[in-house]
């Protein structure tokens, strides 16, 4: 189980659209939330204490985050919040924070959709999902005439599986998260056709073909009630279903019809990540997904990745 979550925050609405979501999931869960910034240490920074002392700069900048942190917390009812500035390079210093802290799990905003290509090549969301141990839910900060959604609450969750033991890190996240019957759980699957079958003579008949991917899907629906079943004994309200098609266009398309509030996905974790940044299925969605995302992946972690 999650024993608190972590809100990173940098003064920006950008930042604090990850709030409501954050305050209700910690309220729902009974745990502690943690708002953090982090102060760099950047050539701007040596700019701004020109003439000033450093260490007398820093520590103004300190006191005013604080503050800051402090009014946030102070609007959040029902939830234990606790506030800390840290200071270093922003990604790395979250991660390392993250990453020594049992149990967490972090959400945090990014820019909106005409923003992510940017995000996705070096913001410190990015980097966040890129190389914590712990999962991260995305949220998307809206933009004027997009149809991003920012849900308040979480009831409604789709999780797409593959049948492999790597996708169903993103189940077990669920788990944790959500345990009330109001939640609405929703697994799917896309069956995937690396190649089709050949004959000895060469390419299968419409017929062997057919044969095929029908037994595809068939091993795709028994999959999912077996994981469906298990899901039950964790939570009351369980769907699936098996869609065809590229996959990050199905589940997108999944999500849609199943008016989900966040889409939980397994991403290949740090070893995997350069994998993720040049097209998988977990980069797609993420990319273009109008509802909050929570990124799992496993703790394949490696010293050195946090730069």
């Amino acid at each position: 189980m999650f024993s608190r979550i972590v809100v990173p925050l940098d003064h920006s609405d950008v930042s604090e659209a990850a709030l409501p979501l954050a305050a209700d999931l910690a309220r729902r869960r009974g745990i502690p939330m943690v708002l953090v910034h982090v102060l760099e240490m950047s050539p701007e920074f040596t700019a701004y204490v020109h003439g000033v002392s450093e260490a007398d700069a820093l520590i103004e900048l300190e006191q005013s985050s604080q503050q800051y942190l402090n009014r946030l917390a102070g609007d959040i009812e029902g939830v234990e919040v606790s506030t800390i500035v840290l200071r270093g390079q922003p990604a790395r210093r979250l991660v390392e924070y993250v990453d020594d802290l049992d149990d967490s799990l972090v959400v945090m905003s990014s820019h909106g959709r005409s923003g992510f290509r940017q995000l996705l090549l070096g913001s410190v969301t990015a980097r966040v999902v890129q190389v914590s141990s712990a999962p991260v839910i995305v949220v998307r900060a809206s933009e004027e005439g997009s149809d991003i959604q920012i849900p308040k609450q979480i009831r409604r969750v789709l999780v797409p599986l593959d049948g492999s033991a790597f996708a169903e890190h993103a189940l077990h996240a669920v788990y944790e998260l959500v345990t009330r019957k109001d939640v609405e759980i929703h697994l799917v699957r896309v069956p995937e056709v690396v190649a089709y079958p050949s004959t000895m003579y060469g390419a299968a008949s419409y017929e062997t073909v057919d044969t095929y991917m029908q037994a595809m899907r068939t091993e795709s629906e028994e999959y999912l009630v077996r994981k469906s079943e298990e899901l039950k004994e964790h939570q009351g309200s369980v769907s699936w279903e098996v869609r065809d098609g590229a996959t990050s266009t199905a589940i997108l398309e999944a999500a849609k019809d199943f008016n989900a509030d966040l889409i939980a996905i397994a991403s290949h974790g740090r070893t995997g990540f350069r994998r993720f940044l040049l097209g998988s299925v977990a980069e797609q969605v993420l990319h273009h997904a109008t509802v909050p995302v929570m990124m799992v992946g496993p703790h394949d972690v490696e010293d050195g990745e946090a730069e």
